[in-house]
């Protein structure tokens, strides 16, 4: 048997006796109603439309058309005094009271949509598959969606929350002085009993609360407030409460209704700012986090700022959203907290660069640079046949031009300079000393990927090649090797001040020069493998401990130029004179030639202090003082040397339009 069921509109109530309820609407061409009902046994319901002009009264009955009670219907409203006007509230009459009616328009369509709710809460819900399917279809219709079109969406929706939220408030502020005025016309006797009987339901309240009871406690608390209006400190936990449920807007109206009671007005505010976020205001929640912030709560003030900084980063406004996150860092006394704020002004860091780098397609550099080295043949004191020392001048460049870039990976092709001359201490040319002087060529297609397992993983690789030009014999450069090199490393996080690096180095050296025995080849096969690991000192990075370990095996075609080499360093950087960036590092290691007919072990130990200075945003100064021991078993290899340099770079890029 066909079921007719005579409804209320908003807050929908189905009677299953049946009782029949008029609202007055502004005509519209085209109305689809949308009606969920409580009443599972229903399958059609019964609506009436009145014009409010004319009174002209037209019914619709609505079939039931899905599975989770929703009753759908199309109807054509052609009143005399009707508009098209679009309006997005539309006004009804309900218990003598003038109500809200919210309309939204059906996208690429001009079909208006009336959806009525049986809770305030599902308003929200609605809202939420709304925004959805809106930026669904305009996705579909022209890809990819427009700032101009998220934007307006955002904003139609934003408006019918707003007045979602006013229109509550005003009802519940009426409701409250109709109930306080009931109140009023009870004699003594029966205020005193419904006041004993409001304490009872917030005496459950707080029971079903403190339990995760939350509909019953939000349930009790209505009982509470309808019993006793005046009782002005229900309305806070009430408000709380709804929170809990979900019921956001109606949570928003019960705590701006708090007045009385012992909560804190930091917290009180807070629970605003949750709603808001909640509702999707994002703008209000937002300035509502950031006053609790301002409060100092050592509670509450880093979480809001948290959440404001989410919801900042969801706005892309990374400079406010990163202040957020660090002030959380700053103030927080959670560590999981801590720790995702931590990951977030990583994330932004990440964004911001790439933002910036995004702007960059070609990106070079030139160097220059004067040194004094008091070894430049790295000769045993005992076998100079003249002085070893020099002055040196390096120079050279490099230039990068970015082939494809995203925010996690970047493919590039890399060339790159670098030349020597050199005089002895008098400044003349020394055709000895000059064949020191190495000028090496490279071209390389670096490339760096990010992603997560468990950690975030940095992996860069470059394939490259480079030739190494020197005038050995003569007074013209000749190339005396080239090399093919597969560079690899990995680089992730150990804990917050811990990072740690791998990296595995192949080379493959072909060399050009002419030996008189074949045990002389210096053509080779070359692995290197190691490890870097940098623990800061302190939250700034300006302070950190540096520590390195490699292994390299060279397998050569001549056996006299096989070796194994060990290399350990430590390093510590620190802020250094007139804000320059120090670093001091001591290094060891050694290198054994087991082939060699006299078996040749070396060990070298190197001290370096440095200091790096950036002078202005596209030039940069380093001033380097080293000391190099090396002892071997071999008395013709053990030799002593200082260095000196000082160098400037200075580094510049194109932007792409």
């Amino acid at each position: 048997m066909k079921k007719t069921i005579l409804c209320t509109l908003l807050f929908l109530s189905v009677n299953a006796f049946g009782f029949e309820q008029e609202y007055a609407i502004t005509g519209q061409p085209l109305l689809r109603i949308k009606i969920r009902a409580e009443d599972k046994t229903a399958n059609t319901l019964r609506v009436y439309v009145v014009d409010k002009e004319s009174g002209q009264k037209t019914a619709l009955d609505l079939e039931n058309h899905s599975a989770n009670r929703w009753f759908e219907g199309t109807y054509v409203i052609q009143f005399k005094h009707g508009t098209t006007q679009d309006r997005k509230n539309l006004q009804f009459v309900l218990d003598g009271s003038t109500q809200k009616l919210f309309v939204e328009p059906e996208v690429g369509t001009k079909m208006q949509s009336i959806v009525l709710f049986a809770k305030e809460h599902d308003v929200v819900e609605y809202l939420k598959a709304l925004s959805a399917k809106n930026a669904k279809v305009l996705t579909q219709a022209q890809a990819p969606l427009k700032v101009e079109e998220r934007q307006t969406v955002a904003r139609e929706n934003s408006h019918v929350q707003e007045q979602v939220s006013l229109s509550l408030e005003a009802q519940e502020a009426l409701r409250r002085e109709e109930m306080l005025k009931k109140q009023e016309a009870m004699s003594k006797a029966e205020k005193v009993k419904r006041q004993e009987q409001a304490a009872v339901a917030v005496k459950e309240a707080r029971n079903f609360y403190d339990q995760g009871k939350y509909d019953e406690a939000s349930q009790s608390y209505a009982k509470a407030l309808e019993l006793d209006p005046e009782r002005d400190n229900i309305y806070y936990p009430y408000g709380v409460t709804l929170y809990k449920t979900g019921d956001y807007n109606k949570s928003l109206a019960m705590l701006s209704m708090a007045e009385g009671g012992e909560q804190d007005p930091t917290e009180q505010e807070y629970y605003v700012a949750l709603n808001h976020m909640k509702l999707k205001e994002f703008d209000k929640a937002r300035e509502e986090f950031h006053s609790v912030q301002e409060d100092e709560n050592k509670d509450l003030s880093p979480m809001a700022s948290f959440l404001a900084g989410n919801i900042e980063y969801q706005q892309q406004k990374y400079t406010e959203a990163k202040a957020s996150f660090e002030y959380v860092v700053d103030h927080s006394h959670d560590p999981q907290l801590d720790n995702s704020a931590e990951k977030m002004i990583e994330q932004i860091d990440r964004l911001q660069s790439f933002l910036e780098s995004t702007k960059e397609k070609f990106r070079y550099a030139f160097y220059t640079g004067v040194s004094y080295d008091g070894n430049v043949l790295n000769t045993a004191q005992q076998n100079l046949a003249t002085d070893d020392a020099a002055y040196r001048l390096s120079y050279g460049a490099s230039a990068l031009y970015k082939l494809y870039q995203s925010v996690d990976s970047e493919l590039a092709t890399q060339a790159s300079f670098s030349d020597m001359y050199s005089v002895d201490k008098n400044l003349k040319a020394n055709a000895t000393i000059q064949a020191a002087d190495p000028q090496q060529i490279s071209l390389g297609v670096p490339y760096r990927t990010q992603f997560e397992a468990g950690k975030t993983y940095t992996l860069n690789v470059t394939p490259s090649i480079s030739s190494v030009a020197m005038s050995i014999d003569t007074s013209s450069r000749e190339t005396i090797l080239q090399s093919n090199v597969l560079d690899a490393d990995i680089s992730f996080q150990m804990g917050p001040e811990w990072l740690s690096t791998y990296r595995m180095q192949l080379d493959q050296d072909i060399s050009f020069l002419s030996t008189t025995s074949e045990d002389d080849d210096q053509a080779a096969f070359r692995t290197t493998v190691g490890m870097t690991q940098v623990k800061l000192l302190g939250k700034e990075g300006t302070r950190s401990i540096v520590g390195d370990f490699s292994y390299a095996a060279n397998a050569a075609k001549g056996k006299n130029n096989n070796y194994k080499k060990i290399a350990l360093g430590l390093g510590y950087n620190f802020p250094a004179w007139y804000k320059s960036q120090g670093n001091v590092k001591l290094e060891f290691d050694s290198q054994d030639y087991p082939d060699l007919s006299a078996e040749r072990k070396d060990t070298t130990a190197t001290l370096s202090l440095s200091a790096a200075k950036s002078l202005q945003k596209n030039l940069s100064w380093l001033l380097l003082g080293q000391y190099v021991s090396n002892a071997s078993n071999l008395d013709q290899y053990k030799y002593n040397k200082v260095v000196i340099m000082t160098a400037v770079t200075y580094t510049g890029s194109i932007l792409s339009q």
